[in-house]
């Protein structure tokens, strides 16, 4: 292992299969390459991995740790840490009971195969063009059961965008797009945008950067279990928003020593049974969005969102939510979706969905097409955004 320089690029080289990208602060597979910890300790690209991974560790003298920086020894340390958690946790199931298929993987290296075996395929809805109808004002008064405001949405249509426009612009014209941070800039411009709207609507959008979405110790993983299999997932989303009435985010600023000391999903959803108990919680929407940089193909990164919504509905705990609305998005080009599980009486078993529209790009002069898409992906209920993914 060799020390790198400190710019913006990557510092840390891990072998020829991982690099860590300074811009995102995890390890990333190197081109080619998909890193994951499921079941596949018996595989002979997993032992190999194994191999090169010891053999790098093993060339470093120990005068050259101090010649890392501590954060770089720190989540080499968390790696090895989350490993061994995750193969305890495996060899633990496994012994548990034979029969079931197990598997443990970070969001990170999620692959539609790991959705697969943990029972949800992801299923595109729309075309982009109907979907731009749907987000159309004439359409989206006409929503029944309940409407959504027409002023909300006038409100977005008369907003003045040019000082919005104008910062992407320059971010676009003076910036590195490589790194995944140049979009989130991008994609930081819009959400603010839609925090400030709403804020004139009486509405609060309270936003959750790099939120844990399950804790990376044993006990604070999120199993999503099946008929006859078992998932562990790992990991943090980039973004989590809650959006309620402005009364209620008054109600919870006062219960609440301070909101934004919250670190994990599980936090959020203890404060949502807090709520319920004054309030309904079901008016506090959650909203999980996924940066990826300007150049990567968002379908790619499909299963690691979906993956993030289908934990974050499997918490067992007071407050817990049933389905939850995502974004996928690299500044440039948006995908949103809706993950939700469902059972009935009649039938214990859980449906685990996942509906999404195709990846979008809004051109010059859409971006009151995209302000009505955040607006509503972060307002409305899930199962108003299944109807509007629905081809009706």
């Amino acid at each position: 292992m060799s020390s790198a320089s400190t710019d913006n690029a990557f510092s840390v080289s891990v072998g020829p299969h991982l690099r860590r990208r300074r811009s995102t602060g995890n390890f990333c597979e190197a081109p080619g390459h998909r890193r994951s910890d499921s079941d596949s300790s018996n595989t002979p690209r997993f032992e190999a991995a194994v191999e090169d991974l010891i053999g790098t560790l093993s060339g470093i003298q120990a005068g050259e740790l101090h010649e890392l920086p501590d954060e770089d020894v720190t989540v080499i340390e968390g790696i090895v840490e989350r490993s061994k958690q995750a193969a305890i946790w495996t060899a633990e199931r496994k012994k548990k009971d034979p029969c079931r298929t197990v598997q443990s993987v970070m969001f990170s290296t999620t692959a539609m195969q790991h959705l697969k075996v943990a029972g949800m395929v992801p299923k595109e809805r729309l075309t982009s063009d109907l979907f731009k109808e749907k987000m159309q004002k004439s359409w989206l008064v006409n929503v029944k059961d309940p409407g959504i405001h027409a002023g909300n949405l006038l409100r977005i249509e008369k907003n003045d965008y040019s000082d919005v426009i104008g910062k992407i612009d320059m971010i676009h014209e003076i910036a590195n797009d490589i790194p995944e941070a140049s979009a989130r800039l991008i994609i930081d411009q819009w959400i603010l945008t839609l925090m400030f709207l709403c804020g004139s609507m009486r509405i609060a959008v309270q936003l959750f950067p790099e939120l844990v979405i399950s804790r990376s110790s044993a006990e604070g993983a999120v199993v999503v279990r099946g008929e006859s299999t078992d998932t562990r997932f790992t990991g943090r989303t980039d973004y989590v928003t809650w959006t309620v009435q402005l009364a209620q985010a008054t109600s919870i600023a006062e219960s609440i020593e301070n909101i934004n000391t919250v670190k994990n999903f599980e936090a959020i959803l203890a404060i949502r049974a807090r709520l319920n108990k004054t309030a309904n919680a079901n008016n506090a929407l959650l909203c999980l969005l996924e940066a990826k940089n300007l150049h990567e193909n968002l379908m790619d990164h499909l299963a690691q969102v979906a993956a993030q919504s289908l934990a974050a509905v499997s918490f067992k705990c007071p407050g817990r939510v049933s389905a939850i609305a995502f974004i996928l998005a690299n500044g440039k080009q948006w995908l949103f979706g809706v993950v939700r599980v469902t059972s009935s009486k009649d039938s214990p078993k859980e449906v685990k969905e996942c509906f999404h529209t195709p990846v979008l790009s809004f051109e010059k002069g859409e971006h009151i097409l995209l302000m009505n898409a955040l607006y509503v992906w972060t307002n409305r209920s899930a199962t108003e955004l299944v109807n509007i993914l629905s081809d009706l």
